[in-house]
């Protein structure tokens, strides 16, 4: 019997999805990043002011 505990499955997804504050495609590493890079880079998003 092993103590090795099973991995969560479907956590990693990559895909092209798109970004849920500007709408534009970008390449998600996983199913939870849905705000792509250059949404995430903008002083809205750092504050807590950008929805998403």
């Amino acid at each position: 019997m092993s103590d090795k505990k099973p991995g969560p499955e479907g956590d990693i997804d990559p895909k092209v999805r798109n970004c849920l504050a500007c709408l534009h495609p970008f390449a998600s590493g996983w199913a939870g990043e849905r705000v792509c890079p250059k949404c995430k880079s903008t002083a809205s998003w750092r504050s807590g002011a950008m929805p998403g």
